[in-house]
């Protein structure tokens, strides 16, 4: 599923203008409550990395982000 540079719904995106996840949910054609769960979780997750990276704990770090990611 290609993600960047490509149009998505009439609109030319780059991987630049919009986080993985905002992308991932306009090409999967989610529901408003859907991507805005999934937004939240993006952003919880990467404040959680935050400090677990802040706290010197790099296994929750490691995981922490790829959450975020997926």
């Amino acid at each position: 599923m290609p993600r960047s540079g490509t149009a998505v719904h009439g609109r030319a995106r780059s991987a630049a203008s919009a986080s993985p996840h905002a992308m991932l949910a306009e090409e999967l054609q989610l529901s408003e409550l859907q991507q805005a769960t999934l937004l939240y979780i993006e952003r919880m997750s990467a404040e959680l990395l935050r400090m677990a990276k802040s706290a010197d704990m790099q296994t929750l770090a490691y995981f922490l982000d790829m959450t975020r990611r997926t």
